[in-house]
């Protein structure tokens, strides 16, 4: 089953190009988190990871902190992303926003 994860990964790549894919806030997408989560623990916990995943990765985030220039987000489920966890793209437009 872990190479049959693997490989839908692998062919979602093949068929969704980069730029048409959704921007995920965490720094590693959840593709490639749940790719090297089945290369390294298995199935079970692969798809464990994307349930995890797919809890707090989506559009309905906060950012929580904007003081000195740090960015934190605050995900739906709770969880507060540290600015080293976030998406670099999203780091740079979110610093690119000036605060009031």
């Amino acid at each position: 089953m872990k190479h049959v994860l693997i490989s839908l990964i692998k062919f979602y790549y093949l068929l969704v190009p980069e730029e048409k894919r959704r921007i995920c806030i965490y720094s590693e997408s959840c593709s490639k988190y749940v790719l090297r989560t089945a290369k390294d623990r298995g199935f079970t916990k692969a798809v464990l990871a994307y349930i995890e995943r797919i809890k707090s990765c989506n559009s309905n985030y906060s950012i929580e902190s904007f003081g000195e220039m740090k960015i934190k987000i605050k995900t739906k489920n709770g969880i507060i992303l540290e600015e080293e966890q976030i998406n670099p793209f999203l780091v740079k437009c979110f610093k690119s926003i000036k605060p009031n």
